[in-house]
């Protein structure tokens, strides 16, 4: 005779079960490390692409105040300072804060202070060439305050070619920005008629 055996198994044994509750944690602590990787991913370019836009609208402003100035015949003698009015993301004469081209600001989320602080931190100008180079650096408000996220370099051709349109561009008085115990220089733009 044959003997049957049953098998009475009805449920999961406890190794099955802890099995499945480990893949189940693992799974589950991966899934949210891709979801926090992703969000501070597009976040950090977001910042990058939105500040620098503004970088370089800022950049083109100074350019053309800077051209403008150039070519002003009412100014004959002495000089005219600029700076980044911190405070309001603004360019600036200096001790206005009339801009001189009104810029939209970019808020955070509750409105309260702006996303991002530009600041003028180096300004090179070769008389011999024409050739000015001005540094803009870029400071996080919000996310991670006091944080330089990248400093953006741009450079353009003044025409020093009539004896009377010609000009000098220097660093003026620095004023730093700080926040969060970091300290940005922040130089104010001479212009100055030679």
């Amino acid at each position: 005779m044959k003997k049957v055996t049953k098998n009475y198994k009805k449920g999961f044994t406890l190794v099955e079960v802890m099995l499945a509750v480990a893949i189940v944690v693992l799974i589950s602590g991966l899934f949210v490390s891709l979801i926090i990787a992703t969000h501070e991913s597009y976040y950090t370019t977001y910042n990058y692409n939105d500040s620098t836009d503004y970088c370089q609208m800022f950049a083109k402003m100074i350019q053309d105040k800077i051209q403008a100035d150039r070519q002003d015949t009412s100014f004959t003698t002495g000089s005219r300072k600029y700076v980044m009015n911190a405070s309001i993301c603004q360019f600036c004469p200096s001790g206005s804060t009339t801009p001189v081209v009104e810029m939209p600001r970019v808020y955070a989320r509750d409105g309260s202070v702006p996303k991002w602080v530009f600041c003028v931190s180096d300004v090179r100008f070769n008389e011999s060439t024409g050739m000015c180079d001005i540094d803009i650096t870029v400071v996080d408000a919000v996310h991670d305050p006091g944080t330089v996220l990248y400093t953006y370099t741009f450079g353009f051709y003044v025409p020093n070619y009539q004896e009377n349109h010609k000009i000098k561009i220097t660093e003026g008085s620095n004023t730093p920005y700080s926040n969060g115990g970091t300290s940005i220089d922040n130089y104010e733009i001479v212009v100055t008629r030679v």
